[in-house]
């Protein structure tokens, strides 16, 4: 596998709220107002091809196809630490890519809100997994509202969780800006 997804995390305020302003429709924008917003890509020309040159007639569409799977995966994950996402495919790319300087290389995907939304959620499912747990100490169920510092930490954590030496499950890189 050769783990091209890219994932940029914007939680500074001031830059959540130019990326909202410039990158989202109104509409997004307001749905995600206090949210931390994870910017997805993937490598260009890399999955489904051999010596730059396509495998098949999908071309980039493989980059799409793993980009979404990890993309489950990081939603799940989220959910699983009480946390609620928005995937937002419609987003000016151009604008994302000029702002967060995200190179030509790499093909922009969807910008995720993660935070607590304003309806409660269900109850905190059960982990069973030794580290899930452990992040799972400092986070509440999703109708404990917390502060933007405690979802970026929240988020960090995962991201370092994810991004252990021999612990890549999710192929989850990112940028913090």
């Amino acid at each position: 596998n050769s783990q091209t997804a890219r994932y940029y995390a914007v939680l500074s305020t001031p830059l959540r709220e130019e990326v909202a302003r410039t990158c989202l429709p109104e509409r997004n924008a307001l749905k995600a107002e206090h949210a931390a917003l994870v910017v997805t890509t993937f490598v260009k020309d890399v999955a489904g091809f051999t010596n730059g040159q396509p495998d098949n007639e999908c071309g980039n569409g493989w980059g799409f196809y793993d980009l979404g799977l990890h993309n489950a995966l990081f939603l799940l994950k989220a959910k699983e630490l009480g946390l609620d996402t928005l995937v937002m495919g419609l987003r000016d790319a151009d604008a994302l890519r000029s702002l967060l300087k995200i190179p030509e290389s790499e093909t922009i995907g969807s910008v995720i809100a993660v935070g607590y939304g304003d309806q409660p959620g269900p109850p905190c499912a059960q982990i069973n997994s030794r580290d899930s747990e452990v992040l799972l100490n400092n986070i509440s169920c999703p109708n404990n509202k917390k502060s933007h510092s405690e979802i970026e930490k929240t988020l960090w954590d995962f991201y370092i969780l994810c991004r252990r030496p021999g612990s890549n499950r999710y192929g989850i890189a990112t940028e913090r800006f």
